[in-house]
């Protein structure tokens, strides 16, 4: 009687985040930190036609979370993250390094002033139902179990819709809600990247936005890597609170800094790596290429169950226990 008692109120306790995918796994994790692994596909745009990686260009694109733990799970194509993201022009460094070019510096928010290549543009469905912030990087899209996306992007060229910004249009904005978007709110907060010495002896060739030049470096070939420490902007799940208590750090070569140092956040992304250009058929687009990426997110949150499961749960669970009581006394 005892077991059953205590799992009726843990019920209680978990019942209420049951309504959505990325909730329910935020609930079963509390309060542990939750890891997402992901498989992501992106596309850099060359937004100045310059033919190379330079301030001011779009890296946009999708995550499939593949898996989440504790306790380990496939994510079975039910939550993505689509991200947007712009070289910011103040921090961006290209230095020369073993015979080619090593290029730093952070992220910021891609603005939306109608080229489809905002946060705002490419889930513009619930943008309209509620509105992302402008210092959005990223949101999390998922469908409520136990459907799952109609097409699992990490895998397939979608015909006639093949290329990165138009399958999200397409497939997680109009099949997906979104949960929650991190990004830039804070003045610790921070996005960087920093690519291996490209062009040098041994390495891939510098960034040509050109598929001729690039089609010899392939998706195992390691481009450079990424980190960052974000603040939950938008949160659109009910009685939930992003915990600000994860330990970001990404040591940038390039500059000597060690961003994140000392700081706590809501979310963070960790291990990112560029994975190389992405050959797959419709991909190309706009003078753009498309590279895979693989990172870690790890991101902490209290669900509180919805008052009404909590009062029925409430309810079921002191029916139980004077139950138990009342059995004890006349036995």
């Amino acid at each position: 009687m005892k077991r059953f008692l205590l799992t009726l109120c843990a019920l209680a306790v978990l019942a209420g985040s049951a309504q959505a995918s990325i909730v329910s796994r935020l609930g079963n994790a509390q309060p542990s930190d939750l890891f997402l692994e992901d498989d992501s596909r992106e596309l850099l745009i060359d937004v100045d036609q310059s033919g190379s990686l330079s301030p001011g260009d779009v890296l946009l694109g999708y995550a499939k979370i593949a898996q989440t733990s504790p306790p380990a799970a496939s994510a079975n194509n039910d939550i993505y993250a689509v991200f947007s993201q712009t070289f910011d022009p103040v921090t961006f460094n290209a230095q020369a390094a073993f015979g080619g070019t090593r290029y730093s510096g952070g992220f910021l928010p891609t603005p939306n002033i109608g080229n489809g290549y905002s946060l705002q543009e490419l889930l513009a469905g619930n943008n309209a139902v509620n509105p992302i912030s402008a210092n959005a990087l990223l949101a999390f899209v998922d469908v409520a179990g136990p459907a799952v996306f109609s097409q699992d992007l990490a895998t397939v060229s979608l015909p006639g819709l093949g290329n990165v910004d138009g399958a999200i249009a397409s497939i997680l904005d109009g099949e997906g809600t979104v949960q929650f978007t991190a990004g830039l709110s804070e003045a610790a907060d921070f996005f960087q990247f920093e690519t291996v010495p490209l062009g040098g002896v041994g390495q891939p060739a510098d960034f040509v936005l050109n598929p001729a030049a690039t089609q010899t470096i392939s998706t195992s070939t390691q481009l450079g890597n990424f980190g960052a420490g974000l603040s939950v902007i938008d949160n659109f799940i009910p009685l939930a609170t992003f915990n600000q208590t994860i330990i970001s750090l990404f040591p940038q070569n390039n500059t000597g800094i060690n961003w994140g140092q000392g700081n706590l956040y809501d979310l963070s992304v960790v291990n990112g790596n560029f994975g190389g250009i992405f050959d797959g058929v419709g991909l190309q687009q706009g003078g753009g290429l498309s590279f895979v990426n693989n990172a870690d997110v790890v991101v902490n949150a209290t669900v509180v169950p919805e008052p009404g499961t909590l009062l029925l749960w409430g309810v079921m669970c002191g029916l139980g226990l004077i139950g138990g009581l009342l059995r004890r006394r006349f036995a």
